[in-house]
């Protein structure tokens, strides 16, 4: 075997080589830009998660608010109902007539009224604590979704300046191995 035909073979090889990594380097980048697709998709559904809690979370933050101002407009009625009473007891004395104490009527109605205002504000509350935390597991989702992103973008461009090497190489690759294929022809025509 002549030098020729041997860089030429060797040469030929690294073409193939060559073509192999190229293969290889755009089926990278197709899984990649792939993965890059979803990783996007997740990260806006993710924007639209928080989004959506956050103004849940507002919106329950806002009623929570009321909570104070509620209880004291409660305890307004409360007391007005027992000056109303004292005020009707002292109206309507009478010794044939048994009077009612209004206080006792609406007493229970105040009674289950705040009692059912303390489970909405506990309920409210509890709620308020569980958008907390999946708010914070969604902005955490979206930091790495994020980071995933940064580090498929890197990977991409590694990629492609990978597929940008092996292209050079396939070219010189061919160019070598064409010389060598044309000094074989020589060889072989001065014998």
């Amino acid at each position: 075997m002549s030098d020729s035909e041997y860089y030429y073979n060797y040469f030929r090889q690294k073409y193939y080589d060559s073509c192999n990594q190229i293969n290889n380097c755009e089926h990278q980048i197709y899984n990649l830009n792939n993965q890059r697709r979803q990783t996007v998709n997740r990260i806006n559904q993710l924007n639209v998660d928080i989004r959506n809690n956050q103004a849940a979370l507002s919106g329950l933050n806002t009623a929570i608010q009321r909570e104070g101002s509620l209880n004291s407009k409660l305890a307004a009625v409360a007391n007005k109902t027992e000056q109303a009473a004292a005020n009707f007891s002292t109206m309507v004395k009478a010794d044939n007539i048994r009077s009612k104490d209004i206080k006792d009527v609406f007493s229970s109605e105040t009674t289950k009224t705040q009692s059912a205002l303390n489970r909405i504000w506990s309920t409210l509350k509890s709620k308020k604590i569980s958008l907390d935390r999946k708010l914070s597991n969604l902005q955490a989702d979206l930091k790495r979704a994020n980071n995933d992103l940064q580090n498929i973008d890197r990977d991409i461009r590694q990629s492609n300046s990978n597929l940008s090497y092996w292209r050079r190489q396939k070219s010189s690759n061919y160019y070598n191995m064409e010389y060598y294929r044309g000094k074989m022809m020589q060889e072989a025509y001065s014998y």
